[in-house]
């Protein structure tokens, strides 16, 4: 996953895109949450509770200095964002 993501990340950063005759160059952050160790026992987790997740550590990357990727378990979703 987090090869993924930093491809991904890679790519748009080495992107230049065009706008009214202008090169432009963006970069991204990325959050993102590793749902796979979702177990039955953890049944009441919400989708929505794992994108909120996901949301949260992609604005902590952003305030980390932006273009970078954080990563989660599905298990951290319950802990306080300091902790994460």
């Amino acid at each position: 996953m987090i090869d993924i993501a930093n491809h991904i990340r890679c790519d748009v950063a080495d992107s230049v895109f065009e706008f009214d005759g202008a090169e432009i160059r963006v970069t991204v952050s990325i959050g993102a949450i590793i749902a796979s160790d979702v177990t039955d026992d953890m049944a009441s987790l919400e989708l929505d509770a794992l994108i909120h997740a996901a949301d949260l550590l992609m604005y902590r990357a952003k305030h980390r200095g932006r273009n970078q990727v954080m990563l989660a378990s599905s298990q951290s979703v319950n802990m306080p964002v300091s902790a994460m």
